[in-house]
């Protein structure tokens, strides 16, 4: 899916929530003509803090934010984040975000954002206003600063370590330390990482595998909400274990549903994730992949026969 794409996802569950009975965009009456943010999704659980201090409280999904406002998951909890300036971001589990600042007017063509990670991991999607000379999109952490235009990246804050860790998806980022001195900053592309540690510069970009890219994004995804975790990954809703019986991998293959269980019986009604059914694909003949090549090659190697001699193709 594409960049446009994931953003749009996001913004038409955000509009669907404003719609709904209960609207909690309209929570805050006049205020909302200061919101830069909504929230947009919200797994397992999360608090707010509003600017200036006071209680944690309980976010939902379609809670508006201001500067000011301070956003925290718990260990086992995700957050999704749409803002006004249609940048998106992922705040993974064990995480607390300041909302510093945002100065979005298209009108004047201003766009300046800020956010301090005070620890743990986020991801940014940030839009294309931030293309435009004189934008300026940051993410701080209380060792570095991730500067952007219109790019995806990943921010990682160890408070035990005292190091920050940003590695870029799409795009480049500039990174800087927090030092009161000029200079030292570096450039990072995808799938590279710089690591800035108290006290110093950012280390030297360094291209990461793909074991350890995976290991930044983890903790990142959520299901349906416009990041990369949408059609094109192996959730269990995109396998089918979310189908009702009658449409499970084993009815449609002939053979008897599962019986149901006394905990399925009594369990809540509505969309239950379990763990994911052998796909009716994987039941099928192995020659029912070869519908797959060239139309030439098939009628020269049906399936079954191993090619009997090169074959070319005109264009």
């Amino acid at each position: 899916m594409t960049r446009a794409g994931r953003v749009c996802v996001a913004m038409l569950m955000l509009m669907a929530v404003c719609v709904a009975g209960a609207n909690p965009c309209a929570a805050q009456g006049t205020a909302t003509a200061a919101e830069v943010a909504t929230v947009a999704a919200v797994v397992g659980g999360a608090e707010l803090q509003r600017a200036g201090g006071g209680d944690w409280q309980l976010v939902v999904v379609g809670s508006a934010l201001f500067a000011g406002d301070r956003v925290r998951t718990r260990p086992t909890s995700r957050l999704k984040l749409v803002f006004q300036d249609d940048s998106l971001v992922d705040v993974g589990p064990g995480t607390e975000l300041l909302i510093e600042s945002q100065a979005f007017d298209p009108a004047t063509r201003q766009y300046r954002s800020t956010l301090r990670l005070a620890f743990g991991k986020l991801r940014a999607l940030v839009s294309e206003y931030y293309s435009a000379p004189r934008a300026r999109y940051e993410i701080e952490t209380p060792t570095a600063v991730a500067g952007v235009r219109g790019t995806e990246f990943v921010v990682v804050y160890d408070q035990t370590a005292e190091h920050t860790d940003i590695v870029g998806i799409d795009g480049e980022v500039q990174v800087e330390g927090t030092l009161g001195v000029v200079g030292g900053g570096v450039r990072i592309g995808p799938r590279m990482a710089s690591r800035v540690q108290k006290g110093r510069f950012p280390s030297a970009p360094r291209r990461i595998d793909d074991a350890l890219f995976r290991q930044y994004l983890e903790g990142l995804d959520i299901v349906g909400t416009g990041g990369r975790d949408s059609l094109g990954s192996a959730h269990a809703a995109v396998k089918g274990s979310l189908l009702s019986p009658a449409d499970s991998a084993e009815a449609a293959g002939g053979a008897a549903p599962k019986t149901e269980t006394a905990a399925a019986r009594s369990a809540p009604a509505g969309l239950v994730v379990g763990a994911p059914d052998e796909p009716v694909a994987a039941r099928l003949s192995r020659d029912v992949a070869t519908n797959t090549q060239p139309l030439l090659e098939y009628r020269l190697n049906p399936p079954g026969q191993a090619p009997t001699g090169k074959v070319r193709v005109g264009f």
